[in-house]
């Protein structure tokens, strides 16, 4: 399977296939983003999924609805923060996409 259809797969079943016995979910911290609070889940995927990185950290709003996704690629690459927008949010597009 490709990294694009792996990634496509996982963020659309995400996040209804967490309830399976065999990933690992914690949460965490909330997380504050632009006057917003957003409940942070720490997912680590099973070895009979394909994931690029096998632990990412959910953000979700008050609505349930994704609105962030942090995970590290690759060992000893940068760290990818993806951040959904609704499309009543500021113009910034449908995701803001930053890695450091």
């Amino acid at each position: 399977m490709s990294l694009a259809g792996e990634a496509t797969w996982n963020y659309f079943v995400a996040p209804f296939i967490f309830t399976r016995p065999n990933f690992t979910v914690d949460e965490r911290e909330p997380w504050r983003e632009d006057g917003q609070v957003w409940r942070r889940l720490v997912v680590t995927y099973p070895d009979s999924i394909v994931a690029h990185p096998r632990q990412q950290t959910y953000c979700f709003d008050e609505h349930g609805l994704i609105r962030g996704l942090d995970y590290t690629v690759y060992q000893h690459r940068p760290k990818a923060t993806h951040f959904q927008r609704l499309k009543t949010d500021p113009p910034l597009g449908c995701h803001r996409h930053e890695a450091w």
